[in-house]
This record gives C-alpha cells, structure tokens and sequence, in this order.
C-alpha cells in the first residue's frame, strides 16, 4: 500500500515538472523597455497648481509571458501605443506651499501590460523628481514697454490693471506686468494735432522665467 502511494506521488511529481518545464518553454522574456511616462495633476489640482517635471520622464520595465502575449507587446510597443499614465494628486500637506519637490516612483502597477504578462520595473530607473507651484491669481497694474526710450507725451493704458493668474511665488513679489515690447501709436494722417493715437498691444505670457494667464491679454 506504501509502495502504492510513493508510486502515485512521484508520477505527480514527474508530471508537474513536465508541466512546468513545458510552461517555461512556452515563456518569453522582453528586457529592458524605455516606456515613456505621462504625469498629470488630479482634475481637482489642475486649475490651482502648475507641474514641472525635472528630467526624462520615462521608465524601464522588463516583462515576461507567454510567447504570443510577448509578440502583442513588442507590436504595440513599435507603434509607439504602450505607455504609462500618473495621475499626481497634491498632498493636503502641501496645499498652503509655495512650492514643493517630490519624485513620482513607478511600479508595476502602473503599467499597462496585456493580461498575462507580467512587468517588472527597474528600480533604480523609476523614479521621476517633479516640481509642483502652487497658482494664484493677482491684480496687477499694466507697465506700457515701449521700442522707445522717451515716449513723446503721456501713455494711458486701458484698462490699468489685469488679473494675472501664475505661480505664487512670482506674483507674491510682481509690482506689474509689461507690455511685449511696442512701437507707439501713430495718428491717422489726417487726425488733429491734439488727437490721441491708439492702438492695441499684447501683454507678456511669462513672469521670471513662468508662464503667466492674463485676463484681458491685450490692452
């Protein structure tokens, strides 16, 4: 009866081996993918903070699985259709800052991969340093940037003073925004000599180096 049982376990045993060797033919091997990695603020965050990534924002996965799920894989990765999405949400502790770093760390979880693939992450290449900046919106009076050095006569601007909306640690220290630099207005030929000359110009999109929203955008 012992002999029985003994007989039966190693036929299992035999026949799992089998199987598994079989399964590991059946497996491929995919090294070494650079897969690229699109980061984005929380739908909630998007309006009140801006998002920097500071260096490649990229990944490098490896992936194992059946020989078939492996050929799917290296297709979608040639036509360029594999790639990995990160939806950052901003800390409540961090809300009240000015600014704060942070490093977005990949993972297998992450990553897209066909059902029975299985991707591994390299993990001293998976790491993404961003730069978060907290928004704010300020009213700032117009500074006329005239090509010239002395304008002729007095410059009015209308309206004098716009709402600015970009990283609060510029605008917590902007006394206005400028012009783009402008030529003056010149008068119709036939204007009286007491006639204003008037013309439109288009408001600076960027603040030391940051880009700025400007409501109106021209003046």
């Amino acid at each position: 009866m012992t002999d029985r049982i003994l007989s039966s376990l190693v036929a299992l045993s035999l026949a799992l081996l089998v199987w598994l060797y079989a399964r590991s033919r059946d497996q491929e091997i995919l090294d070494n993918v650079t897969l690229p990695v699109q980061i984005t603020l929380a739908q909630g965050d998007a309006d009140h903070y801006s998002l920097e990534v500071n260096g490649p924002s990229q990944a490098v996965v490896s992936f194992s699985g059946p020989a078939d799920r492996i050929r799917e894989l290296r297709g979608e990765i040639q036509r360029n259709e594999l790639h990995i999405d990160v939806v950052l949400a901003v800390p409540e502790a961090h809300r009240n800052e000015g600014r704060y770093s942070d490093t977005v760390a990949i993972d297998a979880s992450r990553v897209p991969a066909p059902p029975g693939v299985t991707p591994l992450v390299s993990e001293s290449r998976n790491r993404i340093p961003v730069t978060v900046r907290h928004l704010v919106t300020r009213p700032l009076p117009v500074r006329f940037d005239a090509l010239q050095d002395d304008p002729a006569g007095p410059v009015v601007i209308d309206p004098p003073v716009v709402l600015v909306t970009g990283p609060q640690e510029v605008l917590d220290h902007v006394r206005a925004i400028p012009t783009l630099p402008s030529e003056l207005p010149m008068r119709p030929a036939n204007a009286p000599p007491t006639a204003a000359a008037v013309g439109r110009v288009a408001l600076v999109q960027e603040l030391e180096g940051r880009p700025v929203r400007v409501e109106p955008s021209k003046v």
